[in-house]
């Protein structure tokens, strides 16, 4: 990835102040949800509904579980990790379901299109529709 030129990082301000350097207001950059929940100092909220995510796990609903799994997992938090693993596993599906025999299949093509790449537009420039009614008369139907 190119390195951006310093001054890129500097945005102006379009109150009454003077330009902002976001660099001096933290990390600058891609970075995960886990990667940021492990670097930041939490607050009581955080820590609060963090508490509250935990106790779902354990909700008699299954949908609540699930929820809260989701939600858990993107934080990747050591101390739950577990109880989500758990959770995520219990609605994994278990198979895709009986094998069946394939009855039959369909092929089409190959599509003379004069190695046009099917653009459509070809038969707009000629003036010509590509389907023999408006839309809404097809829609209809």
């Amino acid at each position: 990835m190119p390195k951006l030129r310093p001054t890129a990082y500097i945005v102006p301000n379009y109150f009454d102040s003077s330009k902002v350097d976001l660099r001096t207001l933290g990390p600058i950059g891609n970075f995960t949800m886990a990667q940021w929940w492990k670097a930041v100092k939490h607050s009581s909220d955080q820590d609060a509904l963090f508490t509250d995510l935990e106790k779902s796990l354990s909700d008699p609903d299954k949908q609540n579980r699930y929820e809260a799994a989701f939600f858990l997992n993107i934080l990747n938090d050591p101390r739950v990790a577990p109880k989500v693993a758990e959770v995520l596993t219990e609605f994994a599906p278990k198979s895709l379901g009986p094998k069946q025999a394939i009855a039959e299949t369909w092929s089409v093509g190959p599509f003379a299109d004069s190695r046009k790449g099917f653009d459509l537009r070809m038969l707009q420039r000629k003036g010509r529709s590509i389907f023999p009614l408006p839309i809404h008369q097809l829609l209809k139907r």
